[in-house]
């Protein structure tokens, strides 16, 4: 399992998450925040792994718009975290030498 892959895989469907939601919202008047928008998996960082990188103005519609409220609610958010759940059950059960 290359674990660096996988979790590139999750912060992918994080990020189509909340480019889903933008696009939803209509809140693209260039399509500079959707196409800049973007989640960053650092593996070395021990505080988060799953970073987001968008421009500086999300911010400020993030929280009147309830775009990440409305993201965590969302049907992609259930799957990363079901996926997310499955790679750390397999990360343990590998760990603990049961598969």
């Amino acid at each position: 399992m290359n674990l660096d892959r996988e979790y590139k895989r999750l912060g992918k469907i994080l990020q189509d998450a909340y480019k889903a939601e933008i696009r939803r919202q209509d809140l693209i008047d260039t399509g500079f925040l959707v196409n800049t928008f973007k989640v960053i998996v650092d593996l070395k960082n021990d505080s988060s792994w799953f970073t987001i990188d968008a421009a500086d103005y999300f911010k400020y519609l993030d929280e009147p718009y309830s775009i990440t409220k409305n993201v965590l609610n969302s049907r992609e958010y259930k799957r990363f975290e079901t996926e997310l759940v499955k790679l750390y059950n397999q990360i343990i059960s590998k760990e603990l030498g049961l598969k």
